[in-house]
C-alpha cells in the first residue's frame, strides 16, 4: 500500500513541475506585454522620431532578458 502511495506522490510532483514552467512562462509572457504597453503608451512611450517600433520591440527584449 505504501509503493502505491509512492508512485501517486511521484505523478504529483511530475504534475506540479510541469505546470511550474508553464505558469513562468505565462508570467514572463504578461510582464513582456506590460513593459512593451509600457513604452507604447503615449503618456510613458519613448520619444516616436527618435525610436522605429522595431527598436522598441528590441527595447522590450532587452528589459525582459
Amino acid at each position: 500500500m505504501i509503493r502505491g502511495g509512492e508512485e501517486s506522490l511521484a505523478m504529483f510532483d511530475l504534475l506540479i513541475k510541469t505546470e511550474l514552467p508553464k505558469n513562468e512562462q505565462e508570467q514572463s509572457s504578461a510582464v513582456r506585454v506590460t513593459i512593451r504597453d509600457f513604452l507604447y503608451n503615449e503618456a510613458t512611450r519613448l520619444p516616436i522620431p527618435f525610436y522605429s517600433d522595431e527598436e522598441v520591440e528590441t527595447k522590450t527584449d532587452l528589459i525582459c532578458q
